[in-house]
């Protein structure tokens, strides 16, 4: 896995002690960054066996994570045209 989860107290953890649901989002998204289209791919299959509880679980951690990512605030990108005629 190439993400680590970085605690609000400072600490860090590799997933493994994430509940199933929270630890399905950062293999899942882990795998896709990495450009592991197989291993994406298969865990997009597996998920299609989860039963409905852990499926919701999933969904409403990813819209978590994701919220989250959207408010981090990050310094703006490059404008791409104004680098090219640089």
């Amino acid at each position: 896995m190439i993400l680590d989860v970085r605690f609000a107290e400072g600490r860090y953890d590799d997933g493994d002690a994430l509940p199933p649901s929270e630890r399905w989002v950062l293999r899942t998204v882990s795998a896709f960054l990495a450009e592991d289209l197989v291993e994406g791919e298969r865990s997009l299959t597996a998920a299609e066996q989860f039963d409905i509880t852990l499926r919701a679980e999933i969904l409403a951690d990813a819209l978590i994570w994701l919220d989250f990512v959207l408010d981090v605030d990050l310094p703006d990108p490059p404008d791409f045209t104004t680098a090219q005629e640089g």
